[in-house]
């Protein structure tokens, strides 16, 4: 069973020209993929539709479908779906929030929604 589905997407940010056109995409448990392409080519823009992070925070438009670990990326929200795909952004040192691992690995956790108590 493919733990990630991608079938026919197409995403356009607001105002702009189609960034993927038709995508499709299907990776089994286990296997390792290279998203790789020139800059600008819509990597980051995949996996921002991989993790949830489009459609749910960016506007835009979407077709297609996008299922990951069994849930349509549609139907969940970003902290569902963090609990299966991690994510780096192109410029790691622009995201970082806090001045200690501890204190970043504990942000990480509180939007996953694990109490304090067991985060500590």
């Amino acid at each position: 069973m493919a733990i990630i589905e991608v079938e026919g997407l197409r995403w356009r940010y607001l105002g702009s020209d189609w960034v993927l056109r038709g995508v499709d995409l299907s990776v089994e448990e286990g296997e390792f993929v290279a998203v790789v392409g020139p800059n600008d080519s819509g990597k980051t823009t995949l996996a921002m539709c991989l993790n949830g992070l489009i459609p749910n925070n960016y506007p835009g438009v979407m077709e297609g479908r996008v299922v990951v670990d069994g849930m349509d990326t549609r139907e969940h929200s970003v902290a569902e779906i963090a609990r299966s795909v991690g994510f780096v952004f192109p410029d790691p040192e622009s995201q970082f929030l806090s001045m200690t691992v501890e204190e970043e690995v504990a942000f990480a956790l509180e939007n996953m929604g694990l109490p304090i108590d067991e985060i500590e």
